[in-house]
């Protein structure tokens, strides 16, 4: 009887362990992930940037540069 208790309390014990390195794991795993998408965000917004400054209009298509601090005649 004393052997079937010791037998369940160390295989609780280990469910109990696995259970809490799965929970660490996924933790670990989900700072990586976010981690990563924060890295593809800044790179998408450096990109964005680019483009602004390159002459470029949020659909794609280029427009006529303006000198920072200029007067734009067309308007």
């Amino acid at each position: 009887m004393a052997d079937d208790l010791s037998i369940q309390v160390a295989s609780s014990m280990m469910q109990m362990l696995a259970s809490r390195g799965s929970s660490d794991l996924g933790v670990k795993l989900m700072k990586m992930q976010a981690q990563q998408e924060q890295a593809v965000v800044a790179v998408l917004a450096n990109q964005a940037a680019s483009l602004k400054d390159a002459g470029y209009n949020s659909s794609g298509a280029s427009k006529l540069p303006i000198a920072r601090g200029s007067v734009d005649a067309a308007v």
